[in-house]
């Protein structure tokens, strides 16, 4: 079996509420490039790695991705507050 690590590296993507002003999570979390090609902004604070076998084609975390490679480990991110306020995706 390959040994599934957490290779890449994966950021919030963010775009502006025009309602209130402020920035909002997209419900994705995907590469730098990913983000920008979709001309979302990136949350800085959300830096984390997972694994480039649960990237989709455009380089966003895909949830039946990571299903069919289970991580070896779980994904890495640099601070607390960021796991929790995802606690809910079941990536």
């Amino acid at each position: 079996m390959t040994e599934i690590t957490n290779d890449t590296e994966v950021f919030d993507a963010m775009r502006f509420d025009v309602v209130s002003g402020d920035m909002v999570w997209t419900g994705q979390m995907g590469t730098r490039d990913a983000i920008r090609q979709e001309k979302l902004a990136i949350d800085p604070g959300s830096w984390g790695f997972c694994p480039h076998q649960w990237l989709d084609e455009r380089g966003f975390v895909d949830r039946e991705l990571s299903r069919k490679h289970p991580r070896s480990c779980p994904p890495t991110f640099n601070r607390d507050q960021h796991a929790a306020r995802h606690a809910g995706c079941n990536i």
